[in-house]
């Protein structure tokens, strides 16, 4: 249906001045180039525009899907030091409309040694490697070893208890899987000379894996 009125005519005067302006006569073979490069700069914004916009697009969904993979969504925090029932709480917590799955969790710093002899500040989280895994998906990033050595105290050979670290910080530590970390902690619960406020206590593990979260902060500390 053939459009009337003063649409039909606009959209008329409008392809007649862009043809003109484009198809120029020898005379005004000038006015043609200009037209042509303001078209292909106009082009050209357009595009930058957009492959702009898709990269920052791109880059925020990966940065967010490495941070809620690393970690859980919501962290339930108690008043005092530890929770006193956290089957409890976590039972509860599944209780709620929404969430899909509740994991306890231990979170707290210490330094850590290694081959090179030299501490190294870190971010201790003390899991249950099942919990873990359905909360969070840190565990299936790893690149060597594997979780299993942390679902039993002592389940290596040496006895000893198993911990998985972040790809840098092994570096950065010149650890592999099947080598041995020394960790110190600060114990509320121990008896010094001092009193009872507390002290250090060293724990050694051993490597039982090492993870690559995709982000800096989680591989190097």
């Amino acid at each position: 249906m053939r459009e009337s009125g003063p649409r039909w005519l606009t959209s008329r005067l409008q392809l007649y001045i862009a043809l003109r302006y484009f198809k120029a006569r020898r005379r005004q073979a000038f006015t043609s180039v200009v037209s042509v490069v303001s078209i292909l700069g106009v082009s050209v914004g357009v595009a930058a525009l957009i492959i702009a916009l898709a990269l920052l697009t791109g880059f925020q969904e990966d940065i967010q899907d490495k941070i809620i993979g690393a970690n859980a969504h919501v962290f339930v925090q108690p008043f005092g030091p530890y929770l006193e029932d956290h089957a409890y709480v976590a039972d509860t917590a599944r209780s709620v409309n929404g969430v899909i799955d509740a994991a306890p969790a231990l979170l707290t710093p210490g330094l850590m040694e290694g081959r090179s002899q030299t501490p190294r500040f870190v971010n201790l989280k003390g899991i249950d490697a099942r919990g873990e895994a359905r909360t969070t998906r840190l565990l299936d990033r790893m690149v060597e070893g594997s979780a299993e050595g942390l679902t039993a105290r002592g389940a290596s050979s040496s006895g000893r208890p198993g911990v998985v670290l972040g790809r840098e910080l092994a570096a950065s530590l010149f650890v592999n899987v099947g080598d041995q970390v020394k960790v110190s902690v600060h114990s509320s619960g121990m008896i010094t000379p001092f009193g009872g406020s507390g002290g250090i206590k060293i724990v050694r593990f051993d490597v039982v894996g090492i993870f690559e979260a995709g982000m800096y902060e989680y591989d190097n500390t």
